[in-house]
């Protein structure tokens, strides 16, 4: 699940996946026109929680209030 945060959004993916937007679009054009696959959805921070609870099986990520560094939860 990806975060509607665009900053949180934008900096997971710069430092994690280590793509910028451009990028990342041109990766899910191709993805999708082949037939593969969607881009996770993208959801608040409290729809992200819910749905971690109810969902046995997900990948979100966050960033610490405290500490600024990005979080990534793997259930």
């Amino acid at each position: 699940m990806d975060s509607q945060d665009k900053k949180l959004f934008q900096e997971f993916y710069k430092k994690i996946v280590k793509k910028n937007p451009k990028q990342l679009h041109a990766y899910w054009m191709k993805q999708i026109y082949r037939g593969n696959t969607q881009p996770p959805k993208k959801l608040s921070p409290s729809a992200i929680k819910k749905a971690m609870k109810s969902n046995k099986s997900i990948i979100a990520y966050d960033k610490n209030p405290k500490t600024g560094r990005i979080l990534l939860t793997i259930k």
